[in-house]
């Protein structure tokens, strides 16, 4: 069965990202990580997929794009940086100095790479909480 073309953001929208986190075990959709011998869970909303995703495609929206990422957690939480894998043709970047913070996209080549945002708990010992949904640059 082939599989249903996502959802791609129009050209000059920014897609919204919202992440959510919490110190315990949730249910789906939340996805439980172990860091620091304690059970964290986040929540990615919005995005093109609903789950943080982004999608843009290079052919009918070629140019810069840009995805906001909100942090709607507790304030012992908040965002200390953003990592990129499987970015080889330099297409994203990260942009923490504004609020929301946004995660950008040069758009001028196919490629599918992940982004993970790194959230700080500073009410356990500063440890850090990888959360980590998709960027598709689709033809």
């Amino acid at each position: 069965m082939a599989r249903k073309r996502p959802k791609i953001s129009p050209n000059k929208v920014s897609p919204n990202v919202s992440l959510d986190i919490c110190k315990s075990i949730q249910s789906a959709p939340w996805v439980n990580v172990k860091v620091s011998n304690a059970w964290y869970s986040y929540l990615f909303t919005g995005g093109d997929t609903g789950h943080g995703d982004v999608y843009v495609s290079v052919s009918k929206n070629p140019g810069k794009h840009a995805a906001t990422v909100e942090l709607i957690a507790p304030k012992r939480y908040r965002i200390s940086s953003c990592v990129f894998t499987d970015d080889a043709n330099n297409q994203l970047g990260w942009e923490l100095r504004r609020k929301p913070h946004t995660i950008g996209n040069r758009n001028t080549a196919i490629q599918d790479a992940k982004y993970t945002i790194l959230v700080e708990d500073t009410g356990n010992g500063s440890c850090v909480i990888p959360c980590d949904p998709g960027v598709r640059n689709l033809p």
